[in-house]
């Protein structure tokens, strides 16, 4: 629960370091070569074994992740490596985000809530408010992710 809470908080933190953040102008959603957050994920092979697919819910967004399970411990490091960028950008330290990871940013500063929970083959990220215009902005930036995700390549075999 401490290292749920800590995420928020460090992502939170990232909407407020607006100044430190390194970005272009024009940015593209997704950008797993330059972002930060999403480079580790593709740095490392793992997005190309992963499925990934957001879900709006009632009270927000449901992504759900899913990976071979001999490659769990390599998904968790990843997910890992995220809070730490997390921690740097919380210092003040620049960091380069694409649209999706400044817009997530965003809707934690704005008071949205999230919940991981592990699976053998993966994870679900619930991400909740009762505001209405927040859970209405949580929709809109789950659909614009799943549009982006659309155009990427289909997930490789498992190779690892």
């Amino acid at each position: 629960m401490i290292k749920k809470l800590s995420l928020i908080v460090v992502l939170a933190m990232l909407a407020l370091t607006t100044a430190f953040v390194v970005a272009a102008d024009e940015k593209p959603w997704l950008d797993f070569t330059n972002c930060d957050f999403c480079k580790p994920w593709m740095s490392t092979g793992l997005m190309n074994d992963m499925t990934h697919e957001m879900v709006a819910t009632k009270t927000g967004v449901m992504t759900v992740m899913t990976c071979p399970a001999k490659r769990m411990d390599e998904f968790k490091k990843t997910s890992a490596m995220m809070n730490e960028i997390g921690a740097k950008a919380g210092k003040g330290e620049p960091v380069h985000m694409c649209g999706s990871c400044e817009a997530m940013g965003g809707l934690f500063m704005r008071g949205a809530a999230m919940e991981e929970v592990w699976l053998k083959e993966g994870m679900v990220m619930l991400m909740t408010s009762s505001d209405p215009a927040l859970v209405a902005d949580m929709h809109k930036w789950a659909k614009k992710n799943n549009e982006e995700y659309a155009k990427m390549p289909a997930p490789k075999a498992d190779t690892k």
